[in-house]
């Protein structure tokens, strides 16, 4: 699965603002505690429960603003070093708490709050404070005696709460956010892929086309080589016909000759043609001989060739056909990776 660049999450990311004010609110109800949800860049929600002493005296005075702002800073880098919800007493007396909102391991937020009392207010020590951050006594003490005193022990439990649900929705959140990322992925390389498999087929249509081509030439190649054969084969026949010729031609040249030596001086002239006749049938013969060696030689190359140009016929019919069964696998990725993208 696809990883996200966890330095660059931001709280928002994995759980909406509303989603943040309705956790947020209801909590400030059910407990009467403050809160208030922060990343790194400060403030994301609106504060829900605020007290008056806390937001209008304490934080409205220049030194108990710099003190609370130390104070939330304390809780929080508590809360992100152990990875668990802090629970502490602030400069101006109230308990508070930072609940850490970690992702992968990562600290990405906080929710923070509390603003109560974990019992009854001693008022001298809060006249006290009053006085160092520049507040009138009377109005900080009527503030501190509105702010609800709950038990040290329910702060404890309602931040483990706070912490369980935002938590809970933080990694729900990261986990859709990395299944969007996942499907991204998977688009992006069904789009690739895609893509290759169009350009495959752009080629293999063009390889098939040239392969078709190449199979009708070698058709006809077969088809001449076997023209050839047969014309070789009826030289045979011309070749006996010339031996037979020879043949004949000796046999009269014989018998010429044995007339002549009967007619004795006579017959002399038609013995020198005899023998002219028989010398041009010996050379027919041999020459007959000659050419159908030639021919014999002419005729097995001729069959080799026609027989391997037949062999490359039916190796390229092969190839053809596959070339038209990966054409189809090749449209049956393209339907389905089109079936992907629709039932995303």
């Amino acid at each position: 699965m696809s990883e996200l660049d966890l330095n660059s999450l931001k709280l928002t990311d994995v759980i909406d603002v509303r989603s943040l004010q309705r956790i947020q609110d209801a909590f400030s109800k059910a407990t009467g505690m403050a809160g208030l949800s922060t990343d790194k860049d400060g403030a994301v929600t609106k504060g829900s429960g605020f007290t008056r002493f806390c937001m209008d005296l304490t934080r409205g005075s220049k030194v108990g603003a710099e003190r609370c702002n130390k104070c939330d800073l304390m809780g929080g880098d508590e809360a992100a070093r152990t990875g668990h919800p802090s629970v502490y007493t602030c400069h101006g007396g109230l308990c508070d708490f930072a609940v850490p909102i970690i992702v992968n391991g990562q600290h990405i937020g906080s929710m923070i709050g509390g603003q109560v009392l974990p019992e009854p207010p001693d008022e001298e020590k809060f006249r006290k404070i009053a006085r160092e951050i520049n507040v009138d006594e009377e109005e900080y003490i009527n503030a501190v005696r509105q702010v609800k005193v709950v038990p040290r022990s329910k702060i404890e439990a309602a931040a483990e709460l706070l912490y369980v649900v935002a938590n809970s929705l933080s990694e729900a959140g990261y986990q859709k956010l990395l299944m969007a990322k996942h499907e991204e992925d998977i688009e992006k390389v069904t789009d690739a892929l895609s893509q290759e498999t169009g350009r495959i087929e752009i080629v293999s249509k063009e390889v098939m086309k040239t392969m078709e081509t190449l199979k009708r030439k070698f058709e006809v190649f077969n088809e001449e080589s076997s023209e050839s054969i047969s014309a070789v084969q009826q030289s045979d026949d011309i070749i006996k016909y010339i031996q037979d010729i020879s043949l004949q031609i000796k046999l009269l040249g014989f018998n010429a000759s044995i007339e002549a030596k009967r007619m004795g001086a006579q017959g002399a002239g038609f013995n020198a043609i005899a023998q002219e006749m028989r010398r041009l049938s010996d050379e027919s013969s041999i020459q007959a001989e000659n050419i159908e060696e030639k021919i014999k030689v002419i005729r097995d190359t001729t069959i080799s060739t026609s027989n391997k140009f037949s062999d490359t016929n039916q190796i390229m019919h092969q190839s053809v056909n596959s070339v038209k069964e990966l054409d189809k696998v090749i449209s049956d990725i393209d339907s389905l990776l089109m079936s992907m993208k629709s039932m995303r």
